[in-house]
């Protein structure tokens, strides 16, 4: 039985440690590069030209606490975007603020090219979409080191209940 609890306290120990290292390396992956990062970020103020690559979406996000908006898009031929609007929000916080999406531009079946954004309140910024597999990945990364981490608690704590009565079984049949 000392064997055992020895071995489960070993097992125990080197689940909850892994499981721990596992959820902050996994949540920090995934959670931090779910936003955009501080290079993608571009700052509406007056006519702003942005860069959209194939296939790549952009969005539009206001500040929670600003007032509302409206921006005039101007895809690469010169053509305003007639309905812009955001069939999916999502924010982030960007310096100390928290930005929701609004509109978007570029993306599957729109050119690639230069567009250029105007609106009528300064506080917009522009980056790409943040990226919900990461978000869900980072949760999942997380949640699964808690569950390890309390299956290493318990193992850890059943073997060292183990070791603790084999070696007083042991102390009494000498």
């Amino acid at each position: 039985m000392k064997k055992w609890g020895i071995a489960l306290t070993l097992i125990g120990a080197a689940v909850l440690v892994l499981s721990v290292v596992l959820a902050a390396i996994l949540g920090a992956v995934g959670l931090g590069g779910s936003t955009p990062d501080e290079g993608e970020v571009v700052a509406i103020s007056g006519p702003t030209t942005i860069p959209v690559a194939a296939d790549e979406s952009m969005f539009l996000y206001h500040a929670e606490t600003g007032p509302s908006t409206s921006c005039g898009i101007f895809d690469p031929s010169g053509q305003m975007l007639t309905d812009a609007s955001s069939l999916v929000t999502s924010s982030f916080t960007h310096e100390g603020e928290t930005y929701t999406s609004f509109a978007e531009f570029g993306g599957s079946g729109m050119p690639a090219g230069d567009y250029v954004v105007e609106c009528d309140q300064d506080g917009i910024i522009a980056a790409p979409a943040v990226d919900a597999a990461g978000i869900v990945g980072g949760v999942f990364g997380i949640l699964g080191g808690v569950f390890g981490g309390f299956l290493g608690f318990a193992l850890l704590v059943v073997g060292v209940v183990l070791w603790i009565v084999g070696a007083r079984r042991m102390q009494r049949s000498h």
